[in-house]
């Protein structure tokens, strides 16, 4: 199912949905900006990342800088710390803790940057604090990509074990029967295969026993179809360039969310009309494919929004997010 909405308007009902089959409804909830920023105007977005098609294979000694620049961690160790779920460089996450006694919805918040060591988790700082100050644990995970150790299977591998060490902080604000994925761009991808893992087949490189249950995912400007040229190298993320016919599609079922459906966990998938990576179309085949097979699947367009406009919360309605999340999480709950 999919809405579109108004770039700026926060309080009329949708006039002019693009798509206008039966299954699309109007929703007058919207994702335009908050209402104490609703007269700014959105500061000038990063172009997004073109990936070299050869990545360095060098290792990066420390985190990538942002290039938007929200390296910043704040010095109040309550709220905020920094936590090495591995040994290696890169195997790290920050925690986000809001005020009280908890336990707290938890958010696994997965970056992008095409899967790229040149980006970081920094990506998210922003947007992770927002969410911390509405009442969610999060977890913002940094883990190996292409160019720092990252190769297939590595990277998804990394997100895993990153997931599943919220199993043992032993955080009493950490609640883990309500955890949700959400990534941006190839960080979208990595939400949504998260919620996916059920679906791999036991032998495989990524199966594995223990999974901790994902209740929904929030793909925000994502990539949920490997097989589509979005970065331009997505079949290099699972190694799958002189692969067969049948190999590849074998790879595929268990790294590229639409071969991954049908999932148990509801689905969010949010874009720009703006944006040329994350299309429109991209985002509506696996919403459309998703329900067809029976998940829950909704996928909304923000008119005028780029690539950037969905993880900025100086932009983003943060307010409304927050109020979708919850929805998703009760929808769980009444299954």
């Amino acid at each position: 199912m999919k809405f579109r909405y108004p770039f700026f308007t926060l309080l009329v009902f949708l006039s002019a949905c693009r798509n206008k089959d039966p299954n699309t409804s109007e929703n007058p909830t919207l994702f335009g900006p908050s209402p104490n920023t609703i007269a700014a105007s959105p500061s000038p977005s990063p172009s997004p990342p073109s990936p070299s098609p050869s990545p360095s294979p060098s290792p990066s000694p420390s985190p990538s800088p942002s290039p938007i620049g929200h390296d910043e961690l704040s010095p109040d160790t309550q709220t905020l710390q920094r936590i090495y779920w591995g040994n290696e460089a890169q195997q790290y996450a920050d925690l986000y803790l809001p005020q009280g006694e908890g336990p707290f919805p938890t958010i696994v918040m997965i970056h992008g940057g095409c899967w790229s060591a040149s980006w970081s988790l920094s990506l998210q700082s922003r947007l992770s604090e927002a969410f911390r100050q509405k009442g969610y644990t999060v977890w913002n995970i940094e883990y190996r990509r292409m160019g720092n150790g990252g190769q297939w299977p590595q990277m998804f591998i990394d997100v895993h074990l990153a997931t599943e060490y919220l199993l043992e902080l032993n955080e009493p604000k950490v609640d883990l029967s309500n955890v949700v994925s959400i990534g941006h761009s190839a960080g979208g991808h990595l939400a949504l295969w998260l919620a996916s893992r059920s679906s791999i087949e036991p032998g495989s490189v990524l199966s594995s026993t223990v999974n901790l249950p994902i209740k929904a995912a929030i793909s925000l400007a994502g990539i949920p179809d490997l097989t589509q040229a979005a970065c331009g190298n997505e079949l290099q993320i699972i190694d799958g360039i002189n692969l067969s016919d049948n190999e590849l599609q074998q790879r595929l079922n268990q790294s590229s969310p639409i071969d991954m459906l049908p999932i148990q966990a509801p689905s969010l998938l949010i874009s720009g009309s703006e944006d040329s990576l994350s299309t429109e179309e991209l985002n509506q085949a696996y919403a459309a494919k998703a329900t067809s097979l029976g998940s829950s699947s909704e996928y909304i367009l923000i008119d005028r929004a780029d690539h950037f406009f969905v993880i900025d919360p100086a932009i983003i309605n943060t307010t409304n997010l927050d109020e979708k999340i919850r929805q998703l999480l009760l929808e769980t709950k009444q299954q």
